[in-house]
């Protein structure tokens, strides 16, 4: 009985440690909405909401107005779990952070804007709902990809496998950063890059359910080309040639 007082308490002292940070309210966010906002000491972070429905692919991403300002989102569950976290620190643009989930349940969703440095400024944030292409399986023959310049994500999946299977993710275009995110059958991120590496490899346990990837450029105003495959033969330069 005094460990279940103890535990209720500590999730309370918790909540009200947030919800004493969280200065503003910023709230609800809709699929290809697009607002302006603005940190400052006094208002650290801002809590948009979310309303998504269970195996959509959401993105949020913002960009500060500011090249010392470095975002940071933190992504919570209908429940109040923590779905994600990020501040895209090995992204080569240093002012925006980008987070892609495939939501594991209907709800609202929390998404909390704050500073990954304590330097405060403008911002802009998006949230996008990646659909096209969807429906597109990518099985054993690679898929090259034509990434525009400000194109969005394009979620695919992969063809369930009764044995573990490698994966690849690599660019075939000189100098051309991609970011990537890979969920697991029941919503998990289990593997994310920005633009640190021209390829990422990775083996993907057995699953009869299939695997759910993410991709888009890096850097917004780029395009390039890259190759996805469920092999690990995929060879890339070092500057991202194939």
């Amino acid at each position: 009985m005094k460990q279940t007082r103890l535990l209720v308490f500590l999730v309370l002292a918790m909540l009200w440690s947030i919800s004493s940070i969280v200065s503003a309210q910023g709230g609800v966010i809709t699929y290809g909405e697009t607002r302006s906002d603005i940190l400052t000491d006094a208002t650290p972070q801002i809590l948009y909401s979310i309303n998504g429905n269970e195996n959509e692919v959401v993105t949020v991403y913002v960009l500060s107005g500011s090249d010392t300002f470095q975002p940071s989102i933190t992504i919570l569950g209908p429940t109040g779990q923590i779905a994600f976290e990020t501040s895209d620190r090995l992204s080569p643009i240093f002012n925006d952070a980008r987070a892609t989930l495939k939501l594991p349940a209907t709800g609202s969703y929390s998404v909390l804007v704050g500073s990954a440095n304590n330097i405060f400024g403008s911002y802009t944030i998006a949230v996008r709902l990646t659909t096209s292409g969807i429906s597109t399986q990518i099985g054993a023959e690679p898929v090259t990809l034509n990434i525009p310049p400000g194109g969005q994500s394009q979620a695919f999946t992969l063809a369930p496998s009764a044995s573990d299977t490698p994966l690849t993710i690599a660019s075939s275009s000189p100098g051309f950063m991609f970011a990537a995110q890979v969920s697991s059958p029941d919503g998990r991120l289990i593997l994310a890059v920005d633009g640190a590496l021209p390829s990422v490899s990775a083996v993907l346990p057995a699953s009869t359910e299939p695997y759910t990837v993410v991709v888009s450029a890096s850097n917004p105003n780029d395009s390039g080309t890259i190759i996805i495959a469920q092999t690990g033969d995929v060879i890339v330069s070092t500057d991202g040639s194939s």
